[in-house]
């Protein structure tokens, strides 16, 4: 190697200078190009640095509350499929009572026998569970909510010849009062879900239950089309109008009513999903286009700066007078 004079020591510390920071941007530009990001830690953008942390935050916050609408919405889901159900099997009931009217068409169909395989279809729908959690016992979640064989439960006597019981009795209902909640946003939640000794569903297990206790003769008595008749009744207020309390149809609007409004804050926070996520790629990412260019660009002043540096050093007064 030759030595550098003093005149040019300097020229040749400053184009060396020049290299290595030339090869220091060359790797960073290559690990921009390799991760995809602008840096690899916050003091690379250090005047976005705040603003990013906010956003993630901001982010993951909103990802936790879609998380919990999406769940809270297949429960509700399943309550509404659910009370979908219980009606159909209501208002059959109700055809069948009104079938069973006539001569001995109540023995002929077996009407008892109908009656306990509807009442034992509706506390199986009652029992529905949505992940592993039962649906309509309030904050029991891993108890059945209705179990006619619970001691606290009086099945109907509707004597012979036989009267409707209108008695109200929930002791089949093993839940509590709690009233199923959901955190949908920031400072709100989300009051949802139905209970098994709502007045629609008493009426309806204890109807059939009245019915399934009777055995009705061939024809049918004027007693039993009375009973009968009371029984259709008493559907007819689940089903379409009790005038206090709510039917099966104000139950399935009211789960309808909550799907709307986790819908609604659903979107809101997927309009911010997506508001947050461009403007940290804008902070984080890189356009691939323009590194390629300037790592292209600085690859050819690192060549260059190679280049001078060799010419440099192979530089003595003998080649110079050649």
């Amino acid at each position: 190697m030759v030595a550098a004079r003093v005149s040019t020591l300097a020229q040749q510390q400053l184009i060396t200078s020049n290299a290595l920071r030339t090869q220091r941007n060359v790797n960073d530009l290559q690990i921009q190009i390799a991760s995809g990001k602008k840096t690899q830690s916050f003091s690379g953008i250090a005047d976005d640095a705040g603003r990013l942390v906010n956003l993630k935050s901001e982010l993951s916050q909103a990802e936790q509350f879609i998380q919990n609408i999406t769940i809270t919405e297949k429960r509700l889901d399943l309550m509404a499929f659910a009370i979908d159900e219980i009606e159909d099997i209501a208002r059959k009931a109700r055809t069948d009572f009104a079938s069973a009217l006539n001569g001995g068409a109540a023995d002929e169909m077996q009407l008892s026998l109908l009656a306990q395989a509807s009442l034992d279809q509706v506390v199986e729908v009652l029992n529905t569970k949505g992940d592993s959690r039962f649906l309509f016992g309030g904050g029991a979640v891993q108890t059945k909510p209705v179990n006619l064989s619970n001691a606290a439960y009086t099945a109907p006597a509707p004597g012979s010849p036989p009267t409707f019981v209108q008695t109200v009795e929930t002791g089949y209902y093993q839940g509590d009062a709690v009233v199923q909640s959901t955190r949908a946003d920031d400072g709100f939640s989300v009051a949802y879900g139905i209970n098994a000794d709502e007045s629609a569903f008493e009426k309806l297990i204890r109807t059939l239950d009245n019915v399934s206790n009777v055995t009705f003769t061939d024809p049918i008595t004027a007693q039993e089309k009375t009973f009968l008749t009371d029984a259709m009744a008493e559907l007819t207020e689940l089903i379409d109008n009790n005038g206090t309390d709510k039917t099966l149809t104000d139950l399935r609007a009211d789960v309808g009513l909550d799907r709307v409004v986790l819908d609604s804050i659903r979107d809101k926070h997927n309009d911010f999903l997506q508001f947050s996520q461009n403007s940290i790629a804008e902070i984080e990412n890189i356009n691939a286009a323009e590194v390629v260019t300037a790592l292209n660009f600085e690859q050819i002043q690192l060549e260059a700066s190679f280049t001078t540096i060799a010419r440099i050093q192979t530089l003595s007064l003998s080649n110079f007078l050649r």
